[in-house]
């Protein structure tokens, strides 16, 4: 599908964004980086091309997940998360995984999030029911 801006023809680029959340990323015996304990998640015909770093936060928060430490997306066809993610921090990465995606003609892509471990607080004197 496409429509224009000015009598300028604009392509729309659907793709289906794969959320990682939930869970952390580590390396195994091997050095192999996985992200273990999460979930995936999908959003389905998205245009790529109005994609912004606010619209990721706010799809997060709407599958339960606040807050994040860092956010990051994988690069098409890497051979492994170690050498394939990109942290997404400002407008010019997410221009960056923009022309990545479009280029290589993907489907979808995928949507790494780290997230802060909270700490417990302890008092003392306090009976828990």
């Amino acid at each position: 599908m496409s429509s224009s801006w000015c009598g300028i023809p604009l392509m729309e680029n659907f793709m289906t964004h794969v959320f990682n959340v939930g869970g952390r990323l580590c390396e195994d015996d091997n050095g192999t980086l996985k992200y273990i304990d999460g979930v995936m998640h999908s959003f389905d015909a998205l245009d790529v091309d109005m994609l912004n770093i606010p619209d990721l936060e706010e799809m997060a928060k709407s599958l339960g997940y606040l807050t994040y430490s860092v956010m990051y997306w994988l690069v098409p066809n890497a051979a492994n998360l170690k050498f394939g993610l990109r942290e997404i921090k400002q407008d010019s990465d997410i221009n960056e995984l923009r022309n990545s995606v479009v280029e290589n003609h993907c489907v979808d892509f995928q949507i790494y999030f780290e997230h802060p471990v909270s700490v417990p607080i302890i008092t003392e004197g306090v009976e828990v029911m």
